[in-house]
């Protein structure tokens, strides 16, 4: 993995200039490069040295930081019937994701799929209490709410806008 490294960076670098500049698509296809170029966990035949599992929980968070930005970057790009098994996929084993959650919540109301978000909300509060005792981020019931009164921005907002929705 450590070999790879140095060539992630800088196609996040350019994915970032990218997004800057508003050329989504060009930063998606930039993130794309950059995961691609990932094999499994960061460091895996080192994690039992606790520095490099450190190390790899580092990179492993800045892959799914890269897999969340280019999903975000998808939805803006208006590609959510496309993402809806990608995100379920990114989700195996990540009941608790909340981010990734809402953007599949996103794709699947875009989808004309109202009822899987909705239902898709309830399984992520349902893990979040059952399993730590906490309640979804309000971003998140702010996105459920609109979803339920069928918010006209839902439809066609970018990221930006979701996080408008999310964060306000």
């Amino acid at each position: 993995m450590r070999a790879g490294r140095p060539r992630i960076r800088p196609a996040a670098g350019t994915a970032r200039e990218f997004r800057r500049a508003g050329e989504r698509e060009k930063a998606s296809k930039a993130l794309e490069h950059a995961i691609s170029l990932w094999r499994g966990r960061a460091l895996e035949d080192l994690r039992g040295i606790p520095a490099f599992e450190s190390i790899g929980r580092r990179l492993d968070e800045r892959r799914s930081f890269a897999l969340e930005q280019r999903v975000e970057l998808e939805l803006e790009l208006g590609n959510h019937q496309a993402l809806v098994g990608e995100i379920r996929a990114l989700l195996d084993g990540r009941s608790t994701w909340e981010n990734l959650h809402a953007c599949l919540m996103v794709a699947l109301y875009r989808s004309g799929r109202t009822t899987e978000a909705l239902a898709t909300c309830g399984r992520l509060r349902s893990n979040l209490v059952e399993d730590h005792g906490i309640e979804p981020a309000p971003r998140l019931q702010r996105l459920q709410h609109a979803i339920l009164t069928h918010a006209p921005g839902l439809d066609d907002c970018g990221a930006d806008q979701l996080a408008g929705v999310n964060a306000a």
